[in-house]
């Protein structure tokens, strides 16, 4: 399954600083993918779809972003048990740690 799970990551590799952070979720919404800048103004959609889905697991590809929204966002990710996850050749600098490391299990 990582490997199926690395494949869809990668297909969605490319970022810009100017875009907006996403959510792609995967197969059954087990999974999902986060990739952009961390925007405080968007963080509250973020989590909104993030509770309605409840993917176990989130790939990120961030460049980071505020902090002060990360924090939220990693909170959320930490109360959840949710698992993290950067796959090779993918970023999670600055803000993103604090989400990466809030995960339950992180790879």
């Amino acid at each position: 399954m990582p490997t199926i799970l690395l494949a869809i990551f990668l297909a969605f590799g490319g970022q810009s600083p100017a875009t907006a952070g996403e959510l792609l979720f995967g197969k059954d919404n087990e999974w999902v993918v986060f990739q952009g800048p961390i925007i405080l103004e968007e963080v509250d959609q973020i989590l909104s779809q993030l509770d309605d889905k409840k993917p176990r697991l989130i790939l990120l590809n961030s460049i980071g972003g505020n902090v002060s929204g990360a924090v939220r966002f990693a909170r959320y990710v930490r109360e959840n048990q949710m698992n993290t996850w950067i796959a090779q050749n993918q970023t999670c600098a600055s803000a993103c740690a604090l989400v990466f490391l809030a995960g339950t299990q992180r790879f």
